[in-house]
């Protein structure tokens, strides 16, 4: 990330064993105008405003890693693109 760059991503450690690859949460917070969309849609609850302003003057998502699925919702419902979310492709376990 650049100086200019205003996303924020979060990386879960893999609680399986490393049997899957890692799921990422994007914001893009120069993108993101507050309408909270992506927080009424969340099935799990695991988006929240910030208590902060973001440098436009809005306060954008923050993402609470535990309750998150990455289903991928905040993504699809997002009307300025400011959200990205990408799954691991779960693989097999290889036996030694």
């Amino acid at each position: 990330m650049n100086a200019t760059d205003t996303r924020k991503e979060h990386r879960p450690d893999s609680a399986d064993g490393g049997t899957s690859a890692a799921n990422v949460w994007h914001l893009w917070e120069d993108r993101c105008k507050g309408c909270g969309i992506c927080i009424e849609f969340c099935p799990t609850k695991a988006l929240q405003f910030s208590k902060e302003l973001s440098t436009k003057g809005y306060y954008v998502p923050v993402l609470e890693e535990k309750k998150c699925t990455y289903c991928g919702i905040c993504d699809l419902y997002c009307p300025d693109l400011a959200i990205m979310v990408v799954r691991g492709k779960k693989t097999e376990k290889q036996i030694p």
